[in-house]
C-alpha cells in the first residue's frame, strides 16, 4: 500500500524528489508526501503530462461485480474472487500479476452494510474467467462466502495523462511538477495546497478570479480551471478542485493562485 513521507523546505526527498522525473519507479504508486501547506502523489504517465494542466486518470474499473470464489474466513487477508470478460484494462477477464496494487476492494457481504479494503497485492489471471487472489490491507472482519460479491479497482496513480482536449469520462487527480514522459514516466502530482493551473478564460463570469463572489473554481475536460456557478449543468466542468486564493491589483485577476483539493 501507498506510504506517508514527509519533508522540511528545501529537503531532497529520498530516491526521487519532488522537482525530479525517473525513468524507474522509486516509491510505491499513490506514496504520499507532505511538504509545508502542499501534499503530492507518486504517479506514473501514460503520456506526456503538462505542468500547466491537471492530470486525470486513464484507468477504468479492473473488476466488476462479480462473485467471491471461495470462503474466507474472519481473520484472513486474502480474497479469491472469479473474473470474467470485461474486467481487467482490455475487458477481455485477463489481469497481470501486481497490477492491483494500490487500489480498493468493495466487498458486499449481504448480511451488512459493504467493506471497504485497500488492495496490497493480486496474482496473475489470463483472458476469459479465471480465480484471481487479492491481498488485503487488513484481516478481514466477518467471514466471506461464495454467496457473496465484491468489485475493485486499482491505483488511480498508475496511468496518468494530460491534454487539451481531455476525456468527459475521467476524474482528474492532480497537477504534475513535472513535464513526464512514457521515457520518464515516473513523476509527483501535487493534489493540495497552492498552485497555478491554466485558466479557461474567454467564458464571461466563469473566468477565475475575474468576478467578484466567484472563488470555486472546478475543472473542464482538457485539466484546465474555470469559476463554477450554481446554475452551471454543463458536464464539462464539474469536479471541484479548489478555490481561488489571492484577489489582484483593483480586484482583478484572471489567472490566479489557487488552494489545490483534489486529495489532502
Amino acid at each position: 500500500m501507498s506510504k506517508v513521507l514527509g519533508a522540511d523546505y528545501g529537503a531532497t526527498v529520498l530516491n526521487q524528489d519532488i522537482y525530479e522525473l525517473s525513468s524507474t519507479q522509486k516509491h510505491r504508486l499513490g506514496t504520499r508526501l507532505v511538504r509545508g501547506n502542499r501534499t503530492f502523489m507518486y504517479a506514473k504517465a501514460g503520456a506526456t503530462l503538462n505542468t500547466d494542466l491537471l492530470a486525470w486518470n486513464n484507468r477504468i474499473q479492473d473488476i466488476a461485480y462479480r462473485t467471491v470464489a471461495a470462503n474466507a474466513a474472519a481473520g484472513d487477508t486474502e480474497l479469491k474472487i472469479t473474473t470474467t470478460t470485461g474486467d481487467g484494462q482490455s475487458e477481455d477477464g485477463a489481469i497481470a500479476a501486481h497490477e492491483l496494487e494500490g487500489g480498493n476492494i468493495i466487498i458486499f457481504p449481504g448480511s451488512e452494510n459493504s467493506i471497504n479494503m485497500g488492495i496490497v497485492d493480486n496474482t496473475v489471471v489470463t483472458a476469459s474467467s479465471h480465480e484471481i487472489t487479492i491481498k488485503l490491507d487488513g484481516a478481514l472482519p466477518i467471514a466471506i462466502t461464495t454467496s457473496m460479491s465484491a468489485e475493485c479497482v486499482s491505483s488511480a496513480y498508475k496511468d496518468v495523462r494530460a491534454s487539451t482536449t481531455g476525456n468527459a469520462h475521467r476524474s482528474f487527480v492532480g497537477l504534475p511538477m513535472r513535464v513526464a514522459t512514457t521515457t520518464n514516466p515516473y513523476v509527483w502530482l501535487q493534489t493540495w495546497g497552492p498552485c497555478w493551473i491554466a485558466p479557461a478564460n474567454g467564458f464571461g463570469e466563469h473566468n477565475a478570479g475575474g468576478t467578484a463572489h466567484s472563488h470555486q473554481l472546478v475543472a473542464r475536460y482538457g485539466g484546465n480551471v474555470q469559476v463554477s456557478k450554481d446554475e452551471d449543468t454543463n458536464s464539462e466542468w464539474q469536479q471541484n478542485v479548489g478555490f481561488v486564493m489571492f484577489r489582484g491589483p483593483s480586484n482583478a485577476q484572471g489567472a490566479p493562485f489557487m488552494m489545490l483539493q483534489i486529495s489532502p
